[in-house]
Parts: structure tokens; C-alpha cells; sequence
């Protein structure tokens, strides 16, 4: 039977913690769209809105997003972290789930955040010791952690490096004995006059 103060119509437990939790990183319309996306109902079963979060929230006592909370909890974003890594979004994102950065997502389709001070830290111990070139207008590429040991791979799509050196061998050969089509071509250039 029902506790007292309880009833049928409750949402589940760690629904109530992740709406906790999301209500720090992002309004409740995302908040509504994440949860549907989870396949996390109301209690009555019935899809999330925005007034539904609100509603929930205030309920609960949470309290509503506000855009400067994660300048105030030392905390950036993904794309920030990116920036100021100066990789793309991606490399970042990569970083991310191999744990060479360190950043949190509450679930599935959150937002990650990382500690303001972290990512700076990051890039001072992988910046470069010296330049690779005497001219200072040449741009070096630099590969980090993530590219020098898994880039190859992820970008031909495999799981090994090995498996990636390997094709790349055969493709040098098969690409040395393959004859160009423009060397089959017998032109004659006779000057116009």
C-alpha cells in the first residue's frame, strides 16, 4: 500500500536526483527535451515540458538555471575547453572520454563541464618545448597525447595502429604501380598562327 504522504503518481528516485543535477547546467526546456530523449517519464507517465520541470522544481525545491552558475562554480563548457585547447570540438570530446581531460556529464546528452582550471593546466604541460623549425612564420603540426597515439586510426577507422600502418604500406605500393590516366593521353601541341 501507499506510505503516508506517498501516492501512486511519483517519479522514480534517481529522476529526481538527474533533474537536481540538470537544473545546475541547463534551462528546464532542455531539461524537458533530455529527459523525453532518456525515455524518462512523469509520474503519470506522460512526456516532460517545460512547464512540467517548472512545475517538478518548484515542487521539490529546486532551484531554477541561472546562466552565471557556471562561471561562479570555476566550470566551462566543452567548446570552451576546445578553445582554449585550440583542438576542435571533437578532439575535445575524444580527450574527454579517455580521461586525458577531466570533465563530468551527468548522463547521456548532457552537457559536459570541466574545471576552469584544469584545461589551462592541460595545455602548459603539453605546449611544445622548443620550435621544430629556425623560421618563426613556419606553422609546425603539433599532434597532442590523443592524435600522436589514436588519430590515424580513428581517422581511417581502425582500432589499432598497427592495423593502420599495415594498410598504409599496401596503399603506397598499390598507389606506386598504378599508372596515371593522364600518361596514357598522346597530346600534340602545335603553336596556333
Amino acid at each position: 500500500m501507499n506510505t503516508v504522504g506517498k501516492h501512486r503518481w511519483t517519479v522514480p528516485e534517481d529522476t529526481l536526483t538527474l533533474v537536481r543535477e540538470l537544473a545546475r547546467l541547463m534551462p528546464d526546456r532542455q531539461i524537458a527535451r533530455l529527459l523525453n530523449r532518456a525515455g524518462k517519464p512523469t509520474g503519470r507517465g506522460n512526456g516532460w515540458t517545460q512547464a512540467r520541470i517548472c512545475s517538478f522544481r518548484s515542487h521539490h525545491g529546486i532551484a531554477v538555471h541561472r546562466a552565471s552558475e557556471w562561471a561562479e562554480r570555476g566550470k566551462i563548457t566543452l567548446e570552451a575547453a576546445a578553445q582554449i585547447m585550440d583542438v576542435s570540438v571533437m578532439t575535445a570530446l575524444r580527450m574527454a572520454r579517455l580521461g586525458i581531460i577531466k570533465g563530468r556529464q551527468v548522463c547521456y546528452g548532457a552537457p559536459w563541464a570541466f574545471k576552469t582550471a584544469d584545461i589551462p593546466a592541460y595545455r602548459t604541460r603539453n605546449a611544445p618545448q622548443r620550435p621544430l623549425t629556425a623560421d618563426p612564420a613556419q606553422r609546425a603540426l603539433i599532434f597532442n597525447d590523443i592524435e600522436s597515439e589514436h588519430y590515424d586510426g580513428w581517422l581511417l577507422g581502425h582500432r589499432s595502429l598497427a592495423t593502420t600502418t599495415l594498410y598504409a604500406q599496401v596503399s603506397t605500393a598499390v598507389i606506386g604501380r598504378t599508372a596515371s590516366p593522364f600518361d596514357q593521353l598522346h597530346m600534340e601541341i602545335t603553336p596556333s598562327g
